[in-house]
C-alpha cells in the first residue's frame, strides 16, 4: 500500500496537470522522486531504483525496462505523483524460474471454455 505524500489534487486545476514519462530513474531528480516515497518502504527509493539500474538487475539485457511515470501541476513545478513501471520483454517471473509448473500447466488438459455452454453439466472442473 502507497504511504507516502501526495499533493492534494483538488487544487491543481484540470487543464494544467503534466504526465513524464522517464526510461531511467536518473532522469528524475532524486529529492522529488524521495519525497514522494516516504520513509517506510527502501524499495520505492531513488538510490534502490538507482541500484537495479546500475546493476543491470533492470534493463534491456534483463528483460525488464524501466518506464517511471510522474506527474506535476504544472511545467516546471515539483512532482506530485510517481510510479516506477517496468515493460517486461521475457517470459521469466520475478526472479523465480520454476519450469516444472510450466511444464505441468502446459500438459494439463485445458479446462471448459465457460463460453460454450453444455460441454460441463456441472459447472465444476475437472468434468
Amino acid at each position: 500500500m502507497w504511504r507516502g505524500k501526495c499533493a492534494n489534487l483538488d487544487t491543481i486545476p484540470a487543464a494544467e496537470p503534466q504526465v513524464e514519462f522517464f526510461s531511467s530513474i536518473r532522469d528524475v531528480p532524486a529529492d522529488e522522486w524521495d519525497a514522494l516515497a516516504g520513509d517506510d518502504n527502501p524499495f520505492l527509493e531513488h538510490a534502490f531504483l538507482s541500484a537495479l539500474e546500475e546493476s543491470s538487475s533492470v534493463g534491456p539485457d534483463a528483460g525488464c525496462i524501466p518506464m517511471l511515470v510522474g506527474a506535476r501541476a504544472r511545467a516546471g513545478a515539483p512532482l506530485v505523483g510517481a510510479v516506477p513501471l517496468y515493460l517486461k520483454t521475457n517470459s521469466y517471473g520475478e526472479f523465480i524460474f520454476d519450469w516444472s509448473w510450466a511444464g505441468a500447466a502446459r500438459k494439463a488438459p485445458s479446462p471448459p471454455s465457460r463460453l460454450a455452454p453444455g460441454r460441463c453439466s456441472h459447472g465444476r472442473w475437472p468434468c
